[in-house]
């Protein structure tokens, strides 16, 4: 395994380091402390590395708070209807940055942030302190979220959180992925989930709370499902962009990619 460092230019007057971790297959994982970002993650192909993710070839692709590519997602991942929500009977109303809605934990969320990196062989660590007045929830929290490449090429993202008072903590990765070597679609992708339900949602794109059958759906993906096919059966990209499938059965690891 091994690390480097290097410039990535920087946001609002604070310099940005992009952290790259390579292991003994040439399999790289690369990631940014502004957004505590998942930049690339490199694989070695008859015709070079190849890099799998959505990246930005520059830090102004990340530096506009309304870009969420391969960013850390948080306080909550997703849509919070009309700007508030009740936790113990009380009404917590949120900053919105979408209309009426709070999208991806708003404003000044995770993704706007600079964090602290720590990084080693294998791993790449970053730290953030969030106070409420930062971003509008309960109780000020300290993030950590840890990316890991093995030495078996998988990579895996651990999330923890710690809170002066009850708050809400449902973050995620927001990575795009391309198979395809230069090439700007994935309709030919071939995608299975462990899901048999998918999450109703609103013209707003707010889900609704009620779960909607998969099955005999363009969100039926319990066998090998080609993803233009899916989008067509669905009308289109936008729709199913806006959905989130319940994992209905314990993840398999899946096999490694072929080298």
């Amino acid at each position: 395994m091994g690390l480097t460092t290097e410039a990535f230019g920087t946001v609002r007057g604070a310099a940005v380091t992009a952290y790259t971790i390579e292991n003994k297959h040439g399999v790289r994982m690369t990631v940014l402390d502004y957004g505590a970002t998942w930049y690339k993650l490199e694989v070695p192909t008859a015709a070079g590395h190849q890099n799998l993710l959505l990246s930005s070839p520059d830090i102004s692709g990340y530096a506009d708070p309304g870009s969420y590519h391969s960013k850390t997602i948080g306080r909550v991942a997703g849509r919070i209807g009309q700007g508030h929500y009740k936790q113990n009977g009380q009404v917590v109303n949120l900053p919105a940055n979408e209309g009426t809605t709070t999208l991806h934990g708003g404003p000044n969320g995770f993704s706007t942030r600079m964090w602290q990196a720590d990084a080693s062989a294998d791993t790449v660590k970053l730290t953030l302190h969030v106070t409420s007045a930062d971003d509008g929830f309960p109780g000020d929290v300290d993030v950590t979220v840890t990316y890991t490449l093995g030495e078996d090429d998988f990579v895996t993202i651990d999330y923890a959180a710690t809170s002066s008072a009850p708050t809400l903590f449902n973050p995620t990765n927001h990575a795009y992925w391309n198979l395809n070597a230069g090439d700007d679609t994935i309709q030919n992708h071939l995608l299975t989930l462990n899901s048999a339900q998918h999450y109703e949602v609103q013209a707003n794109k707010v889900p609704t709370g009620e779960l909607l059958a998969n099955l005999h759906s363009g969100f039926d993906f319990s066998r090998v499902t080609n993803l233009g096919d899916a989008w067509l059966k669905c009308n289109g990209l936008r729709k199913r962009a806006s959905t989130t499938s319940l994992r209905s059965r314990p993840m398999r690891r899946m096999s490694q990619w072929q080298r």
